[in-house]
């Protein structure tokens, strides 16, 4: 059962995530606000090759919202000093409920190869979201006119992760 404490001004009608015992109060504390009444949802989680704290910084900024991490060495004290400060678990929570979460795998041998489909009907908040994840990236197809009505871009962005982005015609 979760509580209804934690209800704050920057979450209205939202409660936050109980916080659990041991290591993970603060980060609980700390961690995102969700609808009480929460719908099944489906989001990526990407994994990354020891660059998942950039990266996931680097979509606060396109994204915005709020950007949780844990560190393995903050859910085990006893992690060896290679991944110790590597990130086990982060979520992006955008303002507009837009969610990714992330981990860093030290077993990973490459990079990731994810892709990520961006879509909607809002086609100038989507050319924003491209015009910053074009920073750095590899552009695949341009953001322009499809031939299947709206617009449509492909990149591979700084960290690898392939972004399909579309904005649906009117």
């Amino acid at each position: 059962a979760h509580s209804l404490t934690g209800l704050s001004s920057g979450c209205p009608k939202r409660r936050m995530r109980p916080a659990v015992a041991g290591n993970h109060e603060k980060y609980h504390a700390e961690h995102l606000c969700y609808y009480a009444a929460m719908a099944n949802k489906l989001n990526p989680y990407v994994t990354f090759l020891g660059v998942t704290r950039q990266a996931m910084t680097f979509y606060k900024v396109v994204f915005g919202g709020a950007l949780t991490m844990m560190t393995f060495k903050e859910m085990n004290p006893s992690a060896s000093p290679e991944t110790a400060n590597l990130i086990m678990h982060s979520e992006l929570v955008a303002d507009n409920g837009m969610t990714i979460m992330a981990s860093d795998d030290p077993e990973q041998q490459e990079k990731s190869s994810t892709s990520i489909s961006l879509s909607g009907d809002d086609e100038a908040g989507l050319r924003g979201f491209w015009k910053k994840l074009s920073d750095g990236a590899t552009i695949i197809v341009p953001f322009e006119s499809a031939p299947w009505g709206g617009t449509f871009g492909m990149l591979t962005d700084k960290f690898g992760v392939r972004w399909l982005v579309n904005a649906s015609a009117k």
